[in-house]
């Protein structure tokens, strides 16, 4: 999918993906990021009721992240210098980015849209 390389190659993102609505990944870019069932069903429960993601935060791939922003079409989260954003799309894809620490969620946020 060249949309996952795309965000990785504008240098604010150092590991994209997307998964289906069963949460079953269709693309990773630059390696295999291995979320759980219960992160993606997380991840997504959190765009309907944003109080979930903003006390427990959000885990990706066994990282816990601290949940900065919720709406009905992003969350963003960090830990330390690096983060994460979420967004789901109008066919029920959800992508996620991750940012290292040369990088800001802002940034990934917008090489995500």
């Amino acid at each position: 999918m060249e949309k996952i390389k795309a965000m990785v190659d504008t240098g604010k993102v150092s590991q994209a993906m997307v998964l289906d609505g069963e949460g079953t990944l269709l693309h990773s870019h630059p390696q295999v990021m291995q979320v759980s069932s219960k992160e993606c069903e997380a991840i997504r429960d959190g765009f309907d009721s944003p109080e979930g993601p903003l006390a427990l935060g959000i885990s990706v791939a066994g990282t816990k992240y601290m949940t900065l922003r919720v709406n009905e079409n992003v969350i963003m989260a960090r830990n330390g210098l690096s983060g994460m954003a979420a967004a789901c799309d109008s066919n029920d894809l959800l992508f996620i980015a991750l940012h290292d620490d040369k990088s800001d969620n802002e940034s990934c946020l917008q090489a995500l849209k």
